[in-house]
C-alpha cells in the first residue's frame, strides 16, 4: 500500500501518470484506476496517507460485487422471440435488433445485442441427426427461395 501512497503523492505534485508508473513498477492501467478513485473519493491527500494499510486496501484494492443489470435480464428473455422470429422469413438480427429498440428505448446497442445473441444461440442450439438407409428415402435440405439473375 505503500506504492498507492507514493503514486497518490506524486500525481498531487504533477508528475506525469506515465513517469509515475515506470518509477513504482506499477502498470500504467493501474495507475490511472488508483488516481480515479482517488479524485471519486473526495478527499485530501493528507487524510490518505494518514490511513493504516488496511483501511486503504479496503478503500483502493476491493470492487463492489456487480448483480446482473435488469436489461441484460430483459434482453435474454428476449432472445427466444428473437431466435423464433430470425426463421421466419424476410427477419434479420438488425431488424428485430431495432424492434427491440423500441421496446427499451435504453436497451444495447447493435454490437452487445448480436454478441449476446451469438453466446445466447451457441449454449441453446440442439442439432439432429437423422439415421437412415441408405437409398431408403430422400431427403431435400431446402434453404431457402432461389433469385434467378
Amino acid at each position: 500500500m505503500n506504492k498507492v501512497k507514493q503514486i497518490l503523492q506524486w500525481y498531487t505534485e504533477g508528475v506525469p501518470k506515465l513517469k509515475i508508473s515506470l518509477k513504482t513498477g506499477v502498470s500504467r492501467n493501474s495507475v490511472k484506476s488508483y488516481i480515479r478513485q482517488f479524485i471519486a473519493m473526495d478527499k485530501s491527500l493528507e487524510e490518505i496517507l494518514s490511513l493504516k494499510d488496511s483501511e486503504l486496501e479496503k478503500l483502493f484494492l476491493t470492487k463492489p460485487v456487480k448483480e446482473p443489470e435488469s436489461r441484460y435480464k430483459e434482453l435474454i428473455s428476449y432472445f427466444p422471440e428473437v431466435d423464433k422470429a430470425l426463421k421466419k422469413k424476410g427477419n434479420t438480427l438488425y431488424r428485430l435488433w431495432k424492434e427491440y429498440l423500441k421496446k427499451h428505448p435504453d436497451g444495447f446497442k447493435h454490437t452487445q445485442f448480436h454478441e449476446h445473441y451469438r453466446q445466447w444461440s451457441k449454449r441453446t442450439n440442439a442439432t439432429m441427426h437423422v439415421d437412415h438407409k441408405a437409398g431408403d428415402k430422400m431427403y431435400v435440405d431446402y434453404a431457402g427461395r432461389s433469385y434467378r439473375l
